[in-house]
């Protein structure tokens, strides 16, 4: 009689395995007689248990562990029936039958211990037989008989968070922890990098819009036999170099519309040579506008129009026309519909620049006729004896400025001819008419004096300081600016005998008579001279906590006074002006060898 080997594995709900459980095997006869068990023995430290040269027959294994007892039918002759199976070596049989008709045939669990399964021959399913994968409904795939004259291989996907991923084989155990569309299938073509955040989608049709979608990247490029001919970025749609947007077909089908209400309908950056070009090698290439076209505004650089005449409308039939003429000629001619004026109004935040290259210049005509002429430096009228300026009653011209020759063949004052009415009878006499609403003197303007009036000529700061011209006046601002409008103040620090040292200080309050004016000189003067070292002192703003020198007074050794001081001092500007109140004090920075007593001379002005 042949025999036969088999084993198997005891594992807990968990899957882990048991060790020590007992396992016999009865033959039906003795299982249903309570006879005694044919084999016995227990599992080892992996769960696993064997049984060898036993006879073919069918067997009741019987396990017994803290869970309870266990049975399983296994008939050994030519038909093997397993709740599970566990291999360890090879499993050869000729054909699995199901064990009832129409049941069906089901391999529960199956441990692959090396090599994953490998399939050496063709692996057919039937029509409308689905492949699932995954729990429940989540992926299928089927070849679908449902159109009687159409098949298809479908790839069905779940609806609740499931999608397709494309990723490179190294990726495939990533946990793809990311969140499909709930409503509508998904096809995730991912990165090499970082493929659980970067990937391409395709797909979420709703019945109306779907969506090619770049995660976790900047840019989606288009591409024809590895050209990038078309990219989408969040900036837009670009075209790159080379590379054009074409429109074929039959007339009408190909438009470009613009919706009204965004905030720019057409943008076209200027960044090449041309911009927008339409090519007119071909007949029928043009921009046409089968109605009116209305802008707000319009931005051109470069318009040729070759029918040589512009016309736009404005109300009813008010018109400007623009027409180009022989040898460049330009004209523009405005019509109004109910005859009043049809001005031209030229407006500009900056200057206006009319610029005629012609030796002719620029003209000013009207009603066809040219008045006034600009040429070369000259503006003149047309012709002698024709153009006024101003007209008389008025409008008149306000006042007039020549730095030159005024020429005319006749001039009159208050509308008396100055040379026919006497009123110039010598050269240089005004014998009759006002001056500034005062009456002209018989004989000319004369000299002022002192007890009369007339013409005066203002004397200069140098001029004031000498004070011996008898003829010229002395302004308010000259005389501030004058010795005369100087004021001096002298201050003794020390007495005449007192030796000076740094440590000697003095102070000095700005009484309300120099209030506003601005210190222009500092001097100093000892009584005993220094015969080795110079005498230095500076002059502080206490109020404004500011020296008033930038540079200091100083004495030469054997003098008694600053103003033979090879560098005078020199006040600063930031610190000249002063007010009623203002506190100084003086500091003696050095004193000299053997110098006695020190006054102070502070000259003060009034300067704008």
């Amino acid at each position: 009689m042949a025999t036969i080997e088999f084993g198997g594995k005891v594992t807990n709900g968990a899957g882990s395995p048991l060790e020590g459980n007992s396992v016999q095997i009865y033959t039906a006869t003795n299982w249903e007689a309570a006879g005694s068990a044919t084999g016995a023995t227990t599992t080892d430290s992996d769960g696993l248990f064997a049984f060898s040269s036993i006879a073919e027959a069918t067997y009741i294994v019987v396990i017994n562990s803290a869970d309870g007892t266990k049975k399983v039918l296994f008939d050994g002759r030519n038909e093997v029936q397993f709740t599970r199976v566990d291999i360890r070596s090879t499993l050869q049989v000729d054909t699995i039958n199901e064990a009832t008709s129409a049941s069906g045939v089901t391999i529960d669990g199956v441990l692959v211990k090396d090599g994953g399964i490998s399939v050496t021959a063709d692996f057919g399913l039937n029509d409308a037989v689905d492949l699932e994968f995954g729990t429940g409904n989540d992926a299928l795939m089927r070849w679908s008989t449902g159109d009687s004259s159409n098949h298809a291989l479908v790839m069905a996907l779940g609806q609740s968070n499931q999608v397709l991923h494309i990723a490179e084989a190294d990726d495939v155990a990533i946990d793809w922890d990311v969140s499909a569309n709930v409503a509508d299938s998904e096809v995730w073509i991912h990165s090499s990098t970082s493929p659980a955040t970067d990937y391409l989608v395709l797909g979420r049709h709703t019945g109306t819009i779907a969506t090619v979608d770049v995660q976790g990247g900047t840019t989606l490029n288009l591409d024809i036999a590895g050209n990038t001919e078309l990219t989408v970025t969040a900036s837009g749609l670009n075209v790159p170099a080379n590379s054009d947007i074409n429109f074929t077909g039959t007339t009408g089908t190909n438009d470009i519309v613009l919706t009204n209400g965004l905030a720019d309908a057409l943008s076209i950056t200027d960044g090449s040579a041309d911009v927008v070009v339409v090519d007119t090698s071909t007949v029928g290439n043009a921009i046409t506008f089968s109605s009116a076209l209305t802008v707000d505004s319009l931005t051109v650089d470069d318009v040729a129009v070759n029918g040589k005449v512009i016309t736009m409308t404005g109300d009813t039939s008010d018109t400007a026309v623009f027409t180009a003429g022989t040898a460049g000629t330009l004209t523009l001619v405005t019509t109004d519909a109910v005859g009043s004026a049809a001005d031209i109004t030229i407006d500009a935040d900056g200057e206006i620049v009319i610029d005629a290259a012609d030796a002719l210049g620029i003209f000013l005509g009207i009603n066809g006729t040219n008045q006034i002429n600009l040429v070369d430096g000259v503006l003149k009228p047309v012709t002698d004896n024709d153009v006024d300026l101003g007209v008389s009653g008025g409008p008149e011209f306000k006042n007039g400025y020549f730095n030159g020759t005024l020429e005319a063949d006749a001039i009159t004052i208050g509308g008396t001819n100055v040379v026919t009415g006497n009123l110039i009878t010598t050269l240089g006499t005004v014998s009759a008419g006002t001056w500034q609403g005062s009456v002209v003197a018989e004989a000319y303007l004369p000299n002022a004096a002192n007890d009369a009036q007339g013409v005066v000529e203002l004397a200069t700061i140098a001029e004031s300081d000498a004070g011996t011209d008898p003829a010229r006046a002395v302004t308010p601002d000259g005389l501030a600016g004058s010795v005369f409008g100087q004021k001096t103040v002298v201050l003794k620090v020390i007495s005449e005998t007192t030796v000076l040292t740094t440590d000697h200080t003095g102070l000095f309050t700005v009484p309300l008579i120099l209030n506003g004016m601005d210190l222009v000189q500092a001097e100093a003067a000892i009584y005993g001279v220094s015969s080795s070292g110079l005498p230095l002192i500076q002059i502080h703003n206490l109020t404004d906590t500011a020296d008033m020198l930038s540079t200091l007074i100083t004495i030469k050794v054997g003098e008694f006074n600053s103003y033979t001081a090879d560098a005078r001092s020199v006040v600063n500007s930031a610190g000249e002006n002063v007010a009623t109140g203002d506190r100084f004090r003086i500091d003696v920075d050095a004193a000299g060898t053997g110098t006695d007593g020190l006054d102070i001379i502070l000259t003060f002005e009034k300067v704008d």
